[in-house]
């Protein structure tokens, strides 16, 4: 169900921005640098979206663990749980921005 929901969530957030492949492996977006408000809306959009993508990433890789842990793969586990970790560090940063540019936006 989670990943039918960002599925639809990203295709939402395709509609939204200019996407093109570039050779070193992603899709960049471009409609996003104009400044203004819907800029602004978009990059909240996209951050709220990254932020749920990353933490159903998080619990993916949780389970990964524990199946390796189950498998007595403990290192690789333990290597997984390190990654959970920066990931959520990665995203308390990320809700941070989120907050600061909402918080600059009720501003204006």
């Amino acid at each position: 169900m989670r990943t039918a929901a960002l599925q639809t969530k990203q295709i939402e957030l395709r509609g939204a921005f200019t996407l093109h492949d570039h050779p070193h492996g992603h899709e960049q977006k471009h409609d996003m640098h104009d400044g203004g408000e819907n800029a602004v809306r978009q990059t909240i959009a996209l951050l709220k979206y990254m932020l749920e993508h990353n933490r159903h990433h998080a619990e993916e890789l949780h389970d990964l663990a524990h199946q390796l842990n189950g498998q007595g793969k403990e290192a690789a586990a333990d290597r997984i749980h390190e990654a959970i970790h920066s990931f959520n560090e990665g995203n308390d940063l990320l809700e941070q921005a989120l907050a600061a540019i909402e918080s600059e936006q009720k501003e204006n």
